[in-house]
C-alpha cells in the first residue's frame, strides 16, 4: 500500500492499530495537515484537526481484534497547507528515509533534507534530519544484521540443493560475539562447467563494498566458448592482502585443480599482495596484467599521446625483437634524468 496515495474513507480496515496510525499520520503529512489525537487509546482512536477547523475521524477496533476500522469521519479540512508538521517526527521521516539510505548511506544531510522537502512538501530542521538518518541506519543495520545471522542456514540450504558446492566462512573470533571475516562461493556446476569447457585462463580481480558494512569482493572469472565471461568463484574478505588473496586462491585451487594438474594462466590487474600469493601457490604459472588498468597507472606518472602510442605499442606487439625495438624508442624518447624514474623504467620493471 502506498500511504501517501491513500484517501482515508469510512469503512476502511487495516490489520493492526499501528499500520492505521501510520496510515493516517502519512496521510496528513502529505496534505500538509496536523492531527491531534483526543483519544489513543488501544481499541479507539479519536482525531481531529489540531488547526480546530471541523474535521474529526472515529476508529476502532473490530470486535476487539487487531484489525482496525474507520467508523465515521466528519466534516472538511479548511484549513491552509502547513509546511511544518509536528506528526512528521524524526522516526516518521527515518522511516521514509530508509529505502534510499540504504542505497546511498552517504548522502549528505542537506541533500537528504532537499529529498524530504520535495517529496513530503515539509520544512524540518538539520537536526531533524539529523536524527531521520540515525534511525534509518539503525533499521537498515538490524536488518542486515538478521540476514548475516541466517547466513549457516543459507550456506546449509545451497549446499543441499547443489551438492558438492563449496561454501566457507570464516569468523572473527578475536571480538565476542564472534563477527564475519571472509566468506567463500564455488557452486559445483560454475566449477564443474569452468573445468570442461572453458579456457585455462583465470582472471583475478577485487572491489570495494560499498554499503554499510565495508570489505571487499574477490572474484576469479573465465572464457567461455563463446568468448564471454564465465564467473568460477567469488569471496567477501575484510580488506586486499597477501593474507586474504592466499585464503581465496588457496581454496579456489583447491576446487578447481592445482596448476601443475591444470596448467592455469592467470590475468590480473596486480592487486596488493596478488602477486606474491600467485608465485606461493602456483609456481611456475603465466601471470599477465590487465593493460587498461596497467596504463591507467602509467598516465598517472607518465602523459601525452605519443607516450600512449608507444605504450600501446609495445605491449601489444607478438615479436620479441619488437617489442624490445619500441621499449628502445621509449628509452631515447625520454632520457634519464637525476631522481626521476623514466616511462622506460617504469615499463621495464613489469616482465614482458
Amino acid at each position: 500500500m502506498d500511504m501517501g496515495k491513500v484517501d482515508l474513507a469510512v469503512g476502511m480496515k487495516f490489520e493492526t492499530r499501528a499500520k492505521f496510525r501510520d496510515v493516517m499520520r502519512d496521510w496528513a503529512v502529505r496534505r500538509g495537515w496536523d492531527l491531534k489525537l483526543v483519544k489513543n487509546e488501544k481499541h479507539l482512536i479519536l482525531a481531529t484537526c489540531k488547526n480546530e477547523c471541523n474535521w474529526k475521524l472515529r476508529a476502532s477496533s473490530v470486535m476487539k481484534s487487531t484489525t482496525f476500522q474507520i467508523k465515521s469521519i466528519k466534516g472538511k479540512h479548511t484549513c491552509a497547507h502547513k509546511v511544518e508538521n509536528k506528526q512528521a517526527n524524526y522516526k516518521y521521516i527515518g522511516k521514509r528515509l530508509e529505502s534510499f539510505v540504504r542505497d546511498n548511506p552517504n548522502e549528505s544531510l542537506q541533500s537528504l533534507k532537499n529529498k524530504v522537502r520535495r517529496e513530503l512538501q515539509i520544512e524540518v530542521s538539520d537536526y531533524k534530519v539529523y536524527r531521520a538518518k540515525k534511525y534509518a541506519l539503525e533499521l537498515i543495520r538490524g536488518d542486515v544484521k538478521e540476514q548475516y545471522a541466517r547466513l549457516y542456514d543459507y550456506c546449509h540450504t545451497v549446499v543441499k540443493h547443489n551438492p558438492a558446492s563449496s561454501l566457507i566462512m570464516k569468523l572473527n573470533k578475536e571480538v565476542n560475539p564472534p563477527v564475519l571475516q571472509r566468506m567463500y562461493f564455488c557452486l559445483k556446476g560454475m566449477r564443474d562447467g569452468f573445468i570442461e569447457g572453458c579456457r585455462p585462463l583465470i582472471g583475478l580481480d577485487g572491489c570495494f563494498l560499498k554499503g554499510l558494512f565495508k570489505g571487499q569482493l574477490l572474484a576469479a572469472i573465465g572464457r567461455d566458448p563463446n568468448d564471454n565471461i564465465y564467473p568460477i568463484a567469488v569471496a567477501y574478505v575484510e580488506v586486499e592482502k597477501y593474507d586474504s588473496w592466499e585464503w581465496f586462491l588457496n581454496l579456489l585451487l583447491r576446487d578447481i585443480g592445482s596448476h601443475n594438474e591444470r596448467g592455469w594462466a592467470f590475468i590480473s590487474d596486480r592487486q596488493k599482495g596478488l602477486l606474491e600469493a600467485i608465485a606461493e601457490l602456483a609456481p611456475g604459472a603465466e601471470h599477465r596484467f590487465c593493460l587498461r588498468h596497467m596504463y591507467n597507472n602509467f598516465k598517472g606518472k607518465f602523459k601525452g599521446q605519443e607516450l600512449k602510442k608507444m605504450f600501446w605499442k609495445a605491449a601489444s606487439t607478438y615479436n620479441v625483437n619488437q617489442h624490445l625495438k619500441t621499449m628502445a624508442e621509449i628509452q631515447n624518447m625520454y632520457p634519464k634524468r637525476v631522481g626521476e624514474q623514466t616511462p622506460y623504467e617504469w615499463l621495464a620493471e613489469i616482465p614482458p
